[in-house]
């Protein structure tokens, strides 16, 4: 059921599962959906991290050529541990983002892992 306030994941749709390592992970069709999707990072165990950042980057074709979207800011995680299951971050995909989005993160996972998924925001 999509509700508000609920964690709505749409179509169980992950980017990645249990990462150990950032960088830039595969692509899912997500793009130019008027707001209605977040991409979420969870922590998938028990996580220390140290300046944890998440950005898009976006292209009209799965195998194209990929680049940040020129309405996308890159969102800044403030904390340093997390819970396994908790949310570290949601970044809503803004209006007007091509078909095809890669979810960027950079800084320091020093220990544990984390999912990256898309969410739908219930309106």
């Amino acid at each position: 059921m999509f509700a508000y306030g609920c964690d709505n994941r749409f179509d169980d749709q992950y980017f990645v599962k249990g990462a150990t390592a950032v960088g830039t992970h595969p692509a899912l069709k997500a793009g130019d959906t008027n707001g209605a999707l977040a991409v979420v990072v969870a922590a998938k165990t028990d996580c220390v991290v140290s300046g944890l950042k998440l950005s898009l980057t976006c292209s009209d074709t799965e195998t194209g050529s990929y680049a940040a979207p020129t309405n996308a800011d890159v969102l800044t995680f403030g904390g340093t541990s997390y819970a396994a299951g908790e949310v570290i971050g949601k970044y809503i995909i803004p209006n007007g983002v091509k078909d095809w989005v890669k979810p960027v993160i950079s800084g320091t996972l020093t220990s544990g892992t984390y999912d990256v998924y898309l969410q739908y925001i219930a309106r």
